[in-house]
């Protein structure tokens, strides 16, 4: 869940940027980057947090800020918005996958019977590279459909990211299964 709604907006940045707000390419890298460098600062945080505010908390806040920064992503597309302030908001994204994609690993592992940490570890990365996968396939065959349809590329946008949105939000929802402390 996490992943699909972060990537499945990560990978579409670049083109709401290029094709809709008609930015050069460095626009789009510092977007992105300035995402990969609040998930940096962010998971420095959640291991320093993790064994005091636990996975559940780490993580609903997560969702929470990608919930923020997918908004933002909505708010780059309409052109009157502040191009500087929708980055910004697309880096809270950032830091919201970086409070939570660490501790659902560490979760796992925590909550793995012993001997089945293995198993329990590529059930995981299966369904991280599902949600990367299905994500960003789901919002490029909207642009896609779109496009063949004659629809500007902000509109095929808009439904791909209100689609990450609900995602995000159920993510926020299903957080409420995870332990609020961790066992060992």
């Amino acid at each position: 869940v996490l992943t699909f709604a972060f990537f499945a907006t990560d990978s579409f940045v670049p083109l709401a940027l290029k094709e809709v707000r008609h930015q050069a390419t460095w626009v789009a890298g510092v977007a992105l980057t300035a995402a990969t460098m609040t998930w940096t600062a962010a998971s420095w945080i959640q291991q320093r947090r993790i064994h005091t505010d636990g996975p559940r908390r780490l993580v609903a806040i997560g969702f929470a800020a990608v919930v923020i920064g997918i908004a933002g992503a909505h708010l780059i597309l309409v052109s009157s918005f502040p191009l500087p302030l929708g980055i910004a908001l697309w880096a809270v994204a950032g830091f919201g996958i970086g409070l939570a994609y660490a501790p659902l690993s560490v979760t796992v592992l925590d909550q793995a019977t012993p001997g089945s940490e293995g198993s329990a570890t590529s059930s995981l990365q299966l369904t991280d590279v599902l949600g990367v996968a299905l994500g960003a396939g789901a919002v490029g065959a909207l642009v896609d459909l779109g496009d063949g349809r004659g629809w500007l590329p902000a509109s095929s946008l808009h439904i791909g990211f209100a689609l990450t949105l609900a995602v995000a939000a159920v993510g926020i929802v299903l957080t409420r299964r995870l332990p609020t402390h961790l066992a060992n």
